[in-house]
């Protein structure tokens, strides 16, 4: 099946931080809006004027750091008329939650600018590729032939199924962008703090548990994901990294042996992520899925 007959009449449109693996994107159609990364006076489109890896290398001299900023609505509204022009008879737009960027009300303000062409905006309340576990969701539906509401429902009641765990590998980032005092930077470094951050309900991102030492904070990611997704089918899990393949092909080891699944990616961070954490975040993001009635009574 190619990708023409997998669009449907439905187009499912998501942010750059969703890190979704570009043969996924294209056999699903799943539209990118990219975010927007200034450095200083330069302002770059992410995956368009600068590569992930390209921003990592920049990253690591940059002074000051580099600050990101959502789409405005005229990149949305761009994108509407796209796949309106394609033969698309709505849209339904997964947005970084809400907590955390101003996607999700830029792309509402474009979709009012759009009275003849309907668009459904859900707020994925998650980052990384666990936002994309939500789009790919929806693009799986709008496959099938499902209708507007029906895709917009299958994003939303995927929501509570996926969920993200990583590990900081400095604090120095985050000090630097005025999140953590320069004390406690400071300390963290001492002691080779490395906090486990995931995602919280209500959108936001926490600290999961303050490890001491790279191990122990990978055995905190793992044993979060297996308390989240015990008892239940897990569908996929993306091992994420931010310019540290090596550390993530160790932890892609260990999930291996670990967890049953159906499908594991390994995906490199986006910037949005890698402005305000740094390089060197290694982390797991997970979708689990109940079985069908039909799936449990097989034999």
């Amino acid at each position: 099946m190619n990708g023409e007959e997998l669009l449907g009449k439905i187009a499912v449109i998501t942010d750059s931080n969703t890190c979704l693996p570009p043969d996924i994107l294209k056999k699903y159609r799943i539209e990118i809006v990219p975010i927007v990364l200034i450095f200083g006076d330069e302002i770059l489109r992410d995956g368009v004027d600068i590569s992930v890896q390209g921003f990592y290398a920049r990253l690591r001299t940059a002074d000051p750091l580099p600050k990101t900023s959502s789409p405005g609505p005229t990149d949305f509204l761009q994108i509407f008329k796209k796949v309106m022009a394609d033969g698309a008879e709505g849209a339904v737009v997964i947005t970084l939650s809400s907590k955390l960027s101003m996607s999700y009300n830029t792309a509402l303000l474009a979709a009012a600018d759009m009275p003849d062409f309907p668009v459904r905006v859900v707020d994925s309340h998650l980052a990384t590729i666990a936002q994309g576990f939500v789009a790919l969701a929806a693009a799986k539906a709008a496959a099938s032939g499902a209708g507007l509401e029906a895709v917009a429902k299958a994003a939303r009641e995927r929501i509570p199924d996926i969920g993200f765990a990583v590990m900081l590998d400095t604090l120095e980032y985050l000090h630097k962008g005025g999140r953590v005092p320069a004390i406690a930077a400071l300390v963290g470094s001492a002691i080779r703090l490395n906090p486990v951050l995931g995602n919280r309900p209500d959108g936001t991102v926490g600290i999961i548990a303050p490890s001491i030492g790279e191990k122990s904070a990978i055995q905190r990611i793992l044993n979060e994901v297996e308390r989240k997704t015990e008892g239940r089918h897990l569908a996929r899990l993306a091992v994420m990294h931010a310019d540290a393949l090596e550390r993530a092909e160790i932890l892609r080891e260990k999930v291996e042996t670990r967890f049953q699944c159906d499908e594991i990616y390994l995906v490199e961070l986006t910037p949005v992520m890698g402005a305000h954490a740094g390089p060197g975040v290694v982390g797991l993001a997970y979708h689990v899925e109940d079985p069908s009635p039909s799936d449990a009574g097989e034999e």
